[in-house]
């Protein structure tokens, strides 16, 4: 196990977290308390940050929609010409 520092995501106030991981699994994770945004506290979006790492309906891709009738496919990178 290691012990990871970041920087929540949810908001502008940017709190600092540290983040328990193993491998790819987050174990667990808490407000950091050397961080002077929130002194070691997390908010109740912060303390769900593991939740939504491993949510079915979480984003991986961007993804793009050409109408309202047609599901969202994933996007594809276009070439820039260089003129």
């Amino acid at each position: 196990m290691h012990t990871v520092k970041s920087t929540c995501c949810y908001c502008g106030t940017g709190c600092g977290v540290e983040i328990d991981a193993e491998g790819d699994a987050v174990l667990a994770i808490r407000g950091d308390a050397s961080h002077p945004a929130n002194f070691g506290r997390l908010c109740t979006k912060g303390l769900t940050l593991p939740l939504s790492r491993h949510a079915a309906s979480r984003a991986h891709v961007p993804t793009l929609r050409t109408d309202k009738a047609t599901p969202r496919q994933p996007a594809r990178r276009r070439k820039v010409k260089v003129r």
